[in-house]
């Protein structure tokens, strides 16, 4: 199952679109949700000081099995920067949203962007076509994934 077909434009959530993904929610799921989508925006925008303003960077961790290379906030954040340079525009958007309980959200997020520098998690393009196919060989990539969040008032 693929992505409808979109453009940059779509990522930029208008208030009708951020209303339809928090349908449903509870005022609290619906906050973080929207708090999400707020840290897309400044994502796909670079402001990466923008970006701190959204965590506590003195305690919070990445806690990711298949990325145990990047546990402190500090590491972490250098993630979305070489998205950002190695895959642009390198830009995210929420597609879906629910939860469990007041403290318990998970999005499903699409990002998107051409790999055009060096390489990534070890690999190297290796071909300049423009096709989607998704895979390490091609020019241009576009990802699903789904995010669970976990608020924790302590």
């Amino acid at each position: 199952m693929g992505l409808a077909p979109f453009t940059e434009a779509d990522f930029v959530l208008s208030a009708e679109t951020r209303a339809e993904i928090t349908a449903g929610l509870t005022d609290s799921q619906a906050y973080m949700v929207n708090h999400w989508m707020d840290l897309h925006e400044v994502i796909n925008r670079g402001d990466w000081d923008g970006m701190d303003a959204f965590f506590n960077t003195d305690t919070m961790t990445y806690d990711n099995p298949n990325r145990p290379d990047l546990g402190t906030y500090h590491v972490w954040k250098s993630s979305p920067q070489g998205l950002y340079t190695t895959f642009p525009p390198s830009i995210y958007r929420t597609l879906k949203a629910w939860g469990r309980g007041d403290d318990e959200i998970c999005v499903l997020c699409h990002h998107h962007g051409k790999h055009t520098g060096g390489p990534y998690m070890g690999v190297q393009r290796l071909a300049t076509n423009s096709t989607s196919c998704g895979s390490p060989g091609c020019a241009s990539a576009t990802a699903r994934s789904t995010i669970s969040i976990r608020s924790r008032t302590c």
